[in-house]
């Protein structure tokens, strides 16, 4: 027979509000002087869900990042969206390996 195994407040974790969610930040700021980023907003929603759509897809994506203010378009598979260090990696056509931060995103596109 299986037994329960109770994982705590990490079944809570998904379903706090956002009113929640900005009160313990406040708390951590004030009580704790502890900065704490807002991770739901490192990453405009509508790029990331076609980067995680395409990462069980299996999908070829075009690509619209910048870098040192030049825009640029390439074509590329999704392999890890890295919330840790705010990167995605990419695996180009020619098997070339491309790690874009969350910031140089400017779009993502399917390709049908």
């Amino acid at each position: 027979m299986a037994r329960y195994v109770d994982r705590g407040n990490l079944k809570w974790i998904p379903f706090l509000m956002p009113e929640h969610k900005a009160m313990l930040q406040k708390y951590y700021r004030e009580v704790h002087q502890l900065d704490v980023p807002n991770y739901d907003q490192r990453l405009d929603p509508l790029i990331e869900n076609v980067l995680n759509d395409a990462i069980f897809d299996g999908g070829l994506l075009r690509i619209v990042a910048h870098r040192n203010g030049i825009e640029y378009k390439f074509d590329a598979y999704v392999e890890k969206l890295n919330y840790e260090k705010d990167t995605v990696l990419l695996r180009k056509s020619n098997f070339q390996e491309e790690i874009v931060r969350f910031d140089q995103l400017i779009g993502a596109s399917k390709i049908f």
